[in-house]
């Protein structure tokens, strides 16, 4: 059994993100409901391409992947990226 180590974590109050950029892999869980509302990420080149785990991305989480450099294609939608760049501007 191996342990996955991870290059990046992120905690938000509701939820811990963590990401291997080696791999170009992660998860994301919430704190307090853990698997009830959790996930995969996968990348390319810091493009995200895929995750499971939930119909939508959490804004948190869309919101850390985002200002840690990262992009969405059509599955995170550019309106969610749209609401959560100008949400986070606003701060």
């Amino acid at each position: 059994m191996s342990i996955r180590k991870f290059d990046r974590t992120f905690e938000t109050t509701n939820f811990t993100i963590e990401i291997d950029e080696v791999n170009g892999n992660g998860y994301f869980e919430h704190n307090r409901l853990g698997d009830g509302c959790a996930g995969g990420l996968w990348f390319e080149d810091k493009i995200l391409v895929d995750y499971d785990g939930v119909f939508e991305l959490p804004r948190d989480v869309v919101r850390v992947l985002l200002e840690a450099g990262h992009s969405g294609d059509p599955l995170v939608g550019e309106e969610v990226e749209s609401e959560v760049v100008d949400h986070v501007a606003n701060d």
